[in-house]
């Protein structure tokens, strides 16, 4: 097999806790988003953009659901990368990597990218790629300026003004010019294997490029440089992380997904609505039924909206059914889910037992996948509603 200008791999995690009930059903990076795409379509569209068409996908353990959507969606290299022993799972980016060190070497790659899928990010890497290449970087780590926005769990970093990192990692010395990284790294694979091959015996549980492999590269004096990535770039570790960016695919239309012709099994993409008699500034896909009224919010493919029902800044997955005069506000409806007439999820008062906000912070409610709720209930604003607390307040309603 010839040399390879780059592949990419991406780490798919399938935890997240913090997404409550609907990492249950999803494997993370396939949670439904957009209307019609999963979380994991934006890393994947990303890098087919750029001409990337090798992609190594590693997960943890068993996804059929994001396997299913995989191979329904794209056509190309994309291989999936389960550890050779099920019960030796990933310890993180590095170790994930180091692992496949021999399915990399099968595409004798010049760079390797390697990012998460989890983030809900819209860019362009042909700029970062050919920074990388120009500069003979070991590694180039993508960055965007910090703020109250950003989250640095990937790491703080210092640079001078040619893009050269001098400071790099979670305790990095604070300076007004802080950089964040993005947690999306190129490579130069003779360098990268190098570090992975000399840490494969003395790696510790959790082996990390932010904790270990960079910071070593940097006190060996490795050329490790930084490129500021424009675009849309969110971290999806929150049930309102996930309601933020689905805001933002309506608010900011250019941070949609960009190229459609990427993801085969479309039918038709979503589109914005601005305004069309009930239908107000709303992401609407294909075979949508909508009775009620829409306002502000993302409607997955085969949703059913009744008489009378009303949807304002809220996420409606696939195939969930709005009954009659039901009232969403603020809230994320899991893939079929069925609420029933008369039903208000998000109000400013109603049924306190299912208010979690721990899961569901600031306002906004979650209903989990495939779950029924019945007529004529109120829930309040920050609710987490799931099976197991239905049925436990049902019970105690008959112990009443």
């Amino acid at each position: 097999m010839g040399t390879t200008r780059c592949i990419a791999m991406i780490l798919a995690e399938r935890q997240g806790a913090s997404l409550g009930a609907l990492t249950r059903f999803y494997s993370k990076p396939a949670i439904p988003f957009g209307g019609s795409y999963r979380i994991i379509d934006f890393a994947l569209n990303n890098c087919s953009n750029v001409g990337i068409d090798t992609i190594g996908i590693l997960i943890q353990h068993s996804a059929p659901d994001l396997q299913e959507h995989i191979n329904a969606a794209y056509y190309g290299n994309h291989y999936m990368l389960l550890p050779e022993n099920p019960k030796c799972a990933y310890n993180g980016m590095a170790d994930a990597v180091s692992r496949n060190i021999a399915f990399i070497n099968r595409f004798e790659p010049i760079n390797v990218l390697v990012m998460s899928g989890d983030p809900i990010s819209v860019t362009d890497y042909s700029e970062m790629i050919a920074f990388h290449e120009d500069t003979n970087a070991d590694v180039t780590i993508a960055s965007k300026p910090e703020s109250m926005d950003t989250d640095s769990r990937f790491g703080i970093l210092h640079a001078a003004e040619d893009g050269r990192v001098s400071a790099f990692g979670t305790n990095a010395p604070g300076t007004d010019d802080n950089l964040v990284s993005m947690g999306i790294y190129i490579f130069k694979w003779s360098a990268l294997k190098e570090y992975l091959l000399a840490d494969s015996k003395y790696k510790q549980m959790q082996y990390e490029f932010d904790k270990d492999i960079i910071p070593k590269m940097l006190s060996c004096h490795e050329a490790v440089y930084t490129y500021r990535l424009d675009g849309y770039w969110r971290e999806i570790e929150s049930v309102e992380a996930l309601w933020k960016a689905s805001m933002d695919q309506i608010d900011e239309p250019g941070y949609q997904i960009v190229n459609n012709q990427n993801i085969h099994h479309l039918s038709e993409s979503p589109r914005i609505i601005s305004s069309k008699e009930d239908i107000r500034q709303s992401i609407v896909s294909w075979q949508c039924t909508i009775s009620g009224r829409v306002d502000h919010s993302v409607l997955g493919s085969w949703v059913k909206i009744g008489k009378g029902a009303e949807v304002m800044n809220s996420v409606i997955m696939p195939n969930a059914y709005i009954g009659n005069n039901v009232k969403i506000y603020n809230t994320v409806i899991g893939t079929g889910a069925i609420i029933m007439d008369d039903t208000v999820i998000g109000a400013e008062d109603g049924i306190d037992y299912f208010v979690d906000r721990q899961v569901c912070a600031r306002d906004v409610s979650l209903v989990a996948p495939w779950l029924y709720i019945t007529k004529d209930k109120r829930f309040r604003k920050n609710s987490h509603i799931y099976e197991e607390q239905l049925d436990h307040y049902a019970n105690i309603k008959d112990a009443m």
